[in-house]
């Protein structure tokens, strides 16, 4: 898992998130008190300094512009998953392979007028049947493993 800085909140602070500075330094929080001035509300004690720090309701030190000071969160993220065969591509080989699917069953189904109708061209016709029977199942098995990796 990595980890990554995000926009400080409050409410998760005093939950007790993981808090940093924007220079990445380690920050224990210790209050947020709604009561008080808007630039005082959240104290945090900053790594390294001797006294408390006040903030802005937002985590920021000064209002007006960044300072290292300012407040963050480090969250945990979950690495990328593994890339496998996308489900757009696979949702298309399988448009690919009902269409193939279908023309071999038409063309199943009229072969005996295809190759009486086409007497020259009887080879080619039986030769393309023969492809497309050949790619479908080419097609099915793919479909098959991917199925299974998945």
């Amino acid at each position: 898992m990595s980890v990554e800085m995000v926009p400080y909140d409050n409410a998760a602070a005093q939950a007790g998130a993981v808090l940093v500075t924007r220079d990445m330094r380690p920050v224990q929080f210790i209050e947020f008190n709604p009561k008080l001035k808007e630039m005082v509300r959240v104290r945090a004690q900053v790594k390294g300094l001797i006294a408390p720090m006040t903030y802005f309701e937002n985590g920021r030190r000064v209002l007006e512009k960044e300072t290292k000071y300012d407040l963050f969160m480090l969250v945990e993220v979950a690495p990328a998953p593994k890339k496998t065969v996308k489900a757009k591509k696979v949702a298309k080989l399988t448009g690919v392979e009902a269409t193939i699917a279908e023309y071999v069953e038409i063309c199943a189904g009229h072969e005996a007028k295809l190759l009486k109708a086409t007497k020259k061209q009887a080879p080619a016709v039986q030769a393309l049947l023969d492809s497309a029977r050949a790619v479908l199942a080419s097609l099915q098995a793919y479909s098959s493993l991917v199925a299974a990796h998945n």
